[in-house]
């Protein structure tokens, strides 16, 4: 019954509505959603703008908003028609439920869009991992994207500003070929971790840039990256300012870690390090739904491999502070780098329309049309 109630609007769908009940039920909902964008802190339009330029559909609001004023009740029927022609179920059943339920539950799944479908249509079992899709262009190497715009609010006091590295997919290895699985995510989470504090000393307690300063790992859509973030409104520390900082704190340290590496103290808290780290990854789901989300988000991975974070534990317990600082190089701040530096000016902060050609910068004026260039993805290497 939960399954035939949840598809059944789904058939019975009125594409004859009213224009003026259309606009107002489906239209509008959607408009002020996009417009919403116009509210959003400098930091998180940083944010917008990385994903942006390297993710094939994400397209910006004014485009969202020219399709949503054009869109009829045919085209949405149209798109209704095609979802079901061509679609993946997901057929998770949890609880006391015996395997013979469960087949009857798909059974019912089943029959079900077979009366709905149009007619000769029919059900088949597809490995889609076959065909996976990442959508995320491979930005080039040694090499940093400037992206400038102005706040969408011309009110806003804050700039914000977002220096984002790409790092690779994470289910590879990317260089790291003769050692065990996992050893570059698990390099990616380190250095999170080992970041964290840093970065907050050095850009909002040590050089004030603003009240929001963060480091983090991420994964986007498949896709490792690594993000320094921070968001202020002081007068003599806008975006631009903001963005040179974030290169100062990275050189620096690079240095600091690899003093780090020589001291007593030093090998002692990255021991430490890795035993947190040790513990994050074996903690155990504490519910029998996050314990369902892990395994369905496994099953629609690339690689659908079960013994994830036994292989992550036995790839950290082997990386060594070298292997770190190898890292640090490789994807910070050697020639083989892929970096987006994003930068949100607030009202009163004057945005330049230069950039240093000598530090391999590129200002990107147009999102979309310089993303429209890129064509390499991401395969099974860095």
């Amino acid at each position: 019954k939960v399954i035939e109630s949840g598809l059944t609007p789904c058939f019975k769908l009125n594409f004859n509505q009213n224009e003026e009940h259309f606009n107002a039920t489906t239209r509008e909902p959607i408009r002020k959603e996009y417009l919403n964008v116009k509210n959003w802190m400098p930091a998180q339009l940083s944010r917008r703008y990385a994903k942006m330029i390297q993710d094939e559909y994400l397209f910006d609001y004014p485009e969202a908003l020219a399709k949503i004023d054009s869109l009829s009740q045919s085209d949405v029927q149209e798109l209704r028609d095609n979802f079901l022609k061509d679609i993946s179920i997901d057929c998770s059943i949890m609880g006391n439920v015996v395997q013979q339920q469960s087949a009857e539950y798909a059974e019912i799944l089943k029959n079900k869009l077979v009366t709905g479908a149009v007619s000769g249509s029919t059900i088949v079992k597809e490995d889609r991992l076959d065909a996976y899709i990442n959508p995320v262009y491979k930005l080039p190497q040694d090499t940093t994207l400037v992206i400038r715009q102005k706040a969408e609010n011309p009110e806003e006091p804050n700039s914000g500003v977002t220096s984002q590295f790409q790092i690779g997919p994470i289910e590879s290895n990317g260089p790291y070929t003769d050692r065990l699985p996992y050893t570059r995510y698990v390099l990616a989470t380190l250095l999170g971790l080992m970041m964290r504090e840093p970065c907050f000393n050095y850009l909002r307690t040590q050089q004030q840039l603003g009240y929001v300063a963060n480091c983090f790992e991420e994964e986007y859509k498949d896709i490792m990256v690594f993000n320094i973030l921070v968001q202020g409104s002081r007068a003599d520390a806008g975006a631009f300012v903001i963005a040179e900082q974030h290169d100062i704190f990275v050189e620096l340290q690079y240095e600091k870690f690899v003093n780090q590496s020589k001291s007593d103290e030093g090998k002692q808290l990255w021991q430490d390090i890795k035993v947190a780290l040790t513990k994050q990854i074996e903690e155990k789901p504490i519910s029998l739904s996050e314990k369902n989300s892990q395994f369905n988000k496994e099953i629609f991975s690339p690689t659908r491999d079960f013994s994830r974070k036994e292989k992550k534990v036995k790839a950290l317990e082997m990386i060594t502070m070298d292997d770190f600082l190898d890292f640090y190089q490789r994807y910070l701040i050697g020639d083989k780098r892929r970096k987006i530096s994003v930068q949100v000016y607030g009202k009163n902060d004057n945005m330049p329309n230069t950039v240093d050609a000598d530090k391999g910068e590129v200002l990107i004026t147009n999102i979309q049309s310089y993303r429209d260039t890129l064509t390499e993805r991401f395969g099974d290497d860095e």
